[in-house]
């Protein structure tokens, strides 16, 4: 159980909630018409690659193991 709220807890960083809330607007934006759905894809890649990327890097240099 212990484990389970540990993880829920890594879930809800602000960098992961920014990058969430960002990627939800985008597609809101895409279905709505008001930008080109194939944007989207490399505002995502960009996005996500940038954050998560450095999320896991910065995991790693404070010793948190991934698996």
């Amino acid at each position: 159980m212990k484990d389970v709220i540990r993880k829920t807890a890594a879930l809800i960083e602000v960098r992961k909630l920014v990058t969430l809330l960002f990627a939800s607007t985008f597609v809101y934006l895409a279905v709505a018409g008001a930008i080109n759905p194939t944007d989207v894809i490399a505002i995502f890649t960009m996005v996500f690659g940038y954050y998560f990327g450095r999320s896991t890097a910065l995991d790693r240099a404070d010793g948190g193991d991934r698996k």
